[in-house]
Parts: structure tokens; C-alpha cells; sequence
């Protein structure tokens, strides 16, 4: 989630079938370049209305889709298709997709169908990507199986569940721990949500250098022998960028043992 050309990378495998519609992908026949027409406006049209949980800017979502190049000379404007397919998960913010899905696709609630008009403005615009040519419209058929808020943590928040009586962690010193982390969700008591890591002995410098501010912050005064529990708001921990399971602008909370200082 954090190119905006992911969404495109999900089609490299099918992505070469544009040339078949005269894409001049280094086929032996015929040379004639294809036209390239551009959608004029960002057009959503709900052909199954849902009635699940609404997406909206900065939910993660799963979606089954097909994606096709624009062509105002069909009638539903559907051109070469370039993709089809299913639990795609993204997250709808314009470091992680194309501009088009963040404004298109929130509104959208759980077993809905909408089908996507974007222009080239709102997808891969003036460059093109892969088999995706330069200032072409786009057409996606969507459908919307599964909608996962984010949700950001107010403030760092530590708590020791156990104080420990060894050597006390500071910025500067090596520590070993073990960890489990969870994305930050204010709906549940402990604010644990999906677990999205873990690890033992883990062995890092107490500085921002190596680690995210939230740990720099959160973890001196810790004595080995220790259990602290870290709420980390995503100022402190990945922004709103994210990173790998770790959505944009998301919480995170920790659960810490320390197991050594040097």
C-alpha cells in the first residue's frame, strides 16, 4: 500500500491482453497504433445498491473487479479489458491506488455493484503505466465484499502490566523484547484489533533511527523483567503513508516484554 501504481501492479499479469486490441505489444500483424480515448469526468453509476458497512476515504477494502480501457465508441464505453479480479484489498488513499478509487468507491456499502468511469486525470494520466496508454479513460465494474475502518489513536498512551525489576531501557541502548502488535480500534475495550505482527528476541537500538518514535518514546523506563502496553498514534508510528499490513493514518497498539538492556 504504498505506490500509487499498486492497484496496476494487480494487472501485470493480464495487462499485455491490451495489445491484442491494437496496443502494439510486439504482436507480428498488423501496426496500427490504437485510439486512445479519454473519459471526460469521474462518472459513478450504482447498478446493486449494498446494504452493508459503508466505505469511506481511508477504509481498507476488498473488492472483486474488472477493468477495462475507455472507448466513447461502445455504448456502455467499454474498450479492451486489461484485468479482472477478486479479494483485492486496498486501502483508498492516493499513496496506495489511483486517485479515481479514492473518490469513487467511498459511499459504497458491503454487496454493492458500481461501475467507475475515470479519466486519465484520475488514473495513470499522461504517462500511461504498462499496457495502460497515456491520457486513456478507464472503466471498472466493482463490487464491494468487505469494508475494514482504520482508525487513528488520540494520543501515546503506555501502561505497565507488569514493572520489572532489572537494567531500565533508555534512549541510546540496545534492548531485546517481545512484542505483539495490533492495529489501533477504538471500538474494541483493550483497543486491540487486527493482529498484524509479532516477534521474540527482537533486538534494536532505542533510538528513531532504528525504531518508530512511538517505542523511542514509550519504552524508557522500562525495566527488564517488564510488560508495557504502547497505544501509538500513526504520527509515531508509520504516518499516513502505512506500511506493508499496516494501513495509512492507523493507530497501532503494542504489547512489550522486556527481556534485556546493553
Amino acid at each position: 500500500m504504498k505506490t500509487k501504481h499498486l492497484l496496476i501492479a494487480a494487472f501485470t499479469a493480464m495487462l499485455a491482453l491490451a495489445g491484442c486490441g491494437g496496443g502494439g505489444g510486439g504482436s507480428s500483424g498488423s501496426t496500427a497504433a490504437a485510439t486512445v480515448y479519454d473519459a471526460p469526468a469521474l462518472v459513478k453509476t450504482d447498478t446493486v445498491v449494498g446494504t452493508g458497512t459503508e466505505a469511506a476515504a481511508g477504509s481498507v477494502v476488498t473488492v472483486g473487479y474488472t477493468a477495462w480501457l475507455y472507448d466513447s465508441t461502445k455504448a456502455d464505453f467499454k474498450g479492451a479489458q486489461i484485468d479482472t479480479g477478486s479479494a483485492y484489498t486496498v486501502q483508498l488513499i492516493t499513496s496506495a491506488t489511483v486517485a479515481g478509487w479514492v473518490q469513487g468507491v467511498p459511499g459504497m456499502k458491503v454487496g454493492g455493484k458500481r461501475t467507475l468511469i475515470l479519466p486519465s486525470s484520475l488514473g495513470y494520466g499522461a504517462s500511461g503505466y504498462g499496457s495502460v496508454p497515456a491520457n486513456s479513460g478507464l472503466v471498472f465494474d466493482i463490487t464491494l465484499t468487505a469494508v475494514t475502518p482504520v482508525y487513528e489513536a488520540p494520543a501515546l498512551l503506555k501502561v505497565d502490566t507488569v514493572v520489572g525489576t532489572g537494567a531500565e531501557a533508555a534512549v541510546g541502548k540496545s534492548i531485546t523484547v517481545n512484542y505483539t502488535l495490533w492495529l489501533y480500534d477504538a471500538t474494541k475495550i483493550d483497543y486491540k484489533g487486527t493482529q498484524v505482527g509479532s516477534g521474540t528476541a527482537f533486538t534494536a537500538t532505542l533510538a528513531s533511527t532504528s525504531l518508530i518514535e512511538g517505542w523511542v518514546q514509550g519504552l524508557p523506563g522500562t525495566k527488564v523483567g517488564g510488560k508495557r502496553t504502547l497505544v501509538v498514534p500513526s504520527s509515531l508510528g508509520y504516518g499516513s503513508a502505512g506500511s506493508g499490513a499496516i494501513p495509512g493514518s492507523s493507530g497501532l497498539v503494542f504489547d512489550i516484554e522486556l527481556t534485556a538492556v546493553n
